[in-house]
């Protein structure tokens, strides 16, 4: 496999088809669409970064694939469960091991806490809690609310703390998301504070 364009095309449609083929309701926040915001924003900081199509393909094929194993496994262990379909799906396809191991590096890299250990990891942790730091933040607050109250089967109560709680220990990796998007999260914090008195 040429680490190419067409070649994350093809992840692309691999990944859209298996959240489509296995859609689960409950998904309202980590399903196709996130995955593609995700991959945006990567693509978004790939350009930042001037990475070279080897490191480019690692960091997309990770946001591509970083969430699927929310279709099959709990939340506590999706990273895990991800890493195995994408190693799965590049087993079909002729790669080198340490492109599959530079993959699966950025994914583990997404578990919480994020900790990430290189650009390529970074930059995926950031692009996969971009929102934090935008105008969509509220909307997606809820989305994220309303799948973990369906996932538990529970209602979730104190949520704006929860969510003050998270932004707090939350922190951006790059530079890029330190200057750009770091603010608006503190906006964010700030609003929630005055509303909760927290």
């Amino acid at each position: 496999m040429q680490m190419t364009d067409t070649a994350l095309y093809d992840i692309a449609t691999y990944v859209c088809e298996l959240f489509e083929q296995n859609n689960q309701p409950y998904l309202v926040y980590h399903n196709a669409l996130h995955t593609a915001d995700v991959v945006l924003h990567a693509i978004e900081m790939a350009a930042v970064y001037k990475l070279d199509e080897y490191n480019r393909f690692i960091l997309l094929a990770a946001a591509w694939f970083h969430d699927t194993g929310h279709l099959f496994a709990d939340m506590a262990v999706h990273e895990a469960e991800s890493i195995t379909i994408m190693r799965n799906y590049f087993s079909r396809h002729s790669i080198p091991a340490a492109v599959t191991e530079s993959i699966a590096g950025c994914i583990q890299a997404t578990r919480l806490p994020a900790q990430p250990h290189n650009l390529l990891e970074e930059i995926l942790c950031d692009a996969d809690t971009y929102h934090l730091g935008t105008s969509e933040f509220r909307e997606v607050d809820q989305r994220v609310k309303e799948e973990m109250e369906l996932r538990l089967q529970t209602t979730l109560v104190h949520w704006p703390e929860k969510t003050f709680t998270f932004l707090k220990s939350h922190r951006y990796f790059t530079t890029y998301a330190q200057k750009y998007l770091q603010p608006g999260k503190i906006n964010h914090m700030q609003r929630l504070r005055k509303l909760q008195k927290l």
